[in-house]
């Protein structure tokens, strides 16, 4: 018999022949897949880490606006503080204000005009008297002062007080005088300090008369210029 024949492919010896692996026995799809694993866990880890990127950019964006919103909060906290604060100064200043225009009204609503109150003091004298002096005295304290206190208890207040010495050609009596400087609307309280004759020589010979006066200016002296409300008299 021709060994060739023998079942299994035995030779003459007996044993079993070995079997020849053609190429092409499938070593290489698993090489393939293997390299596809690779590279989808390299894929899988790309993502994975554009995620993590995206994530926090993200993040870091939110972040920023809640940082961004909270400073403008603080920002208009401020501002509404500081509003707060400067409306808080108002009433100090308008009491300030206050003050001071009381304060000026209280100088310049005491103003006096002198001149024209001078030339009525000198007319309401007896006819031909020679003034030695005069002398206004103006007290815008006292004035005040005394504002005050006849507005609280009903009293007539003053500006401040007259003083004249002067003489006559002829005697007169005291009450004549105070007659005359009576007519003067801005004068009150006239008091006559002495009246007396013959010891000063007068003009053109003769003796002359001295007399001296004494008046309080009343608040109707004032110009009212400066007062509120107040007109020119």
């Amino acid at each position: 018999m021709d060994p060739s024949q023998l079942p299994g492919g035995m030779g003459g010896t007996g044993g079993p022949s070995p079997q020849q692996v053609p190429e092409g026995d499938g070593s290489q799809p698993v090489v393939d897949g293997q390299a596809k694993a690779q590279r989808r866990g390299v894929l899988i880890l790309l993502v994975a880490l554009l995620v993590v990127a995206v994530g926090y950019v993200l993040g870091m964006l939110r972040v920023g606006n809640a940082t961004e919103a909270r400073n403008e909060a603080q920002l208009q906290q401020a501002q509404a503080q500081g509003a707060v604060n400067r409306l808080s100064e108002v009433p100090k200043t308008q009491a300030q204000v206050a003050e001071l225009k009381k304060s000026l009204e209280s100088v310049l609503g005491n103003e006096v005009l002198f001149s024209k109150l001078t030339g009525q003091t000198f007319a309401a004298l007896p006819p031909g008297t020679v003034t030695k002096s005069l002398t206004w005295t103006l007290s815008v304290d006292k004035a005040a002062a005394s504002t005050s206190a006849a507005a609280g208890a009903g009293t007539s207040h003053t500006l401040g007080s007259m003083a004249i010495d002067g003489t006559t050609p002829a005697f007169v009596t005291s009450a004549a005088v105070i007659e005359g400087l009576q007519r003067v609307p801005q004068l009150t309280d006239v008091w006559i300090a002495n009246v007396s004759g013959g010891s000063t020589p007068a003009e053109g010979g003769g003796s002359s008369y001295s007399i001296s006066a004494s008046a309080n200016i009343a608040p109707s002296a004032a110009s009212g210029r400066y007062a509120t409300g107040g007109s020119s008299k």
